[in-house]
């Protein structure tokens, strides 16, 4: 639902041309690795047990704390992100997936349900969570870079007790 602002897409879009859009890049997640491809494994090599076939962030220390994840892994699906719809299902949320180290700002315009988003580390690892008003321009930016953001109705992160330094592991089909 939330937009990427005009000017730091932009910006984006000429560093992830530069850079490749997820061609083989590695990006750790708590207990597993997430690869460009997509796909979800542990330290092991294998898919851990606990991550169903679905895209899906599991709370590392409560397996049972799950979202189901819808992907945004181009610029245009970021930049659309969640707008213009009417609802998210309650432990739903948009993963928005980058290349390498962002400090993307996000805004909420033409998105009409409020949200909280999380900003995730490489390692899955929640640096910065904010609540966000629907229809507003006000730019969300954390004060550290980011790997992921993840898009949740307003309120589900202090719900089900994720905070600042939580980690998510992040099971990503292929």
């Amino acid at each position: 639902m939330s937009k990427i602002s005009s000017r730091k897409a932009a910006m984006f879009a000429i560093v992830a041309a530069v850079i490749g859009a997820a061609t083989g890049a590695v990006i750790g997640a708590a207990t597993g690795v997430v690869h460009g491809d997509g796909s979800t494994i542990g330290h092991d090599g294998t898919r851990p047990d606990w991550c169903g076939e679905a895209a899906e962030a599991v709370l590392e220390r409560d397996p049972e704390i799950r979202l189901s994840l819808e992907l945004a892994r181009t610029a245009e699906e970021r930049a659309r992100g969640l707008m213009f719809r009417e609802g998210l299902e309650a432990d739903a949320g948009m993963l928005f997936v980058f290349e390498g180290p962002v400090l993307a700002s996000f805004w909420m315009r033409n998105t009409l349900v409020p949200l909280s988003i999380a900003f995730l580390s490489e390692q899955g690892e929640v640096v910065d969570i904010q609540d966000m008003e629907p229809l507003s321009d006000e730019l969300h930016t954390p004060p550290v870079h980011y790997w992921f953001a993840l898009e949740v109705n307003r309120g589900w992160f202090t719900e089900h007790g994720v905070g600042v330094g939580d980690r998510l592991v992040l099971c990503l089909p292929q």
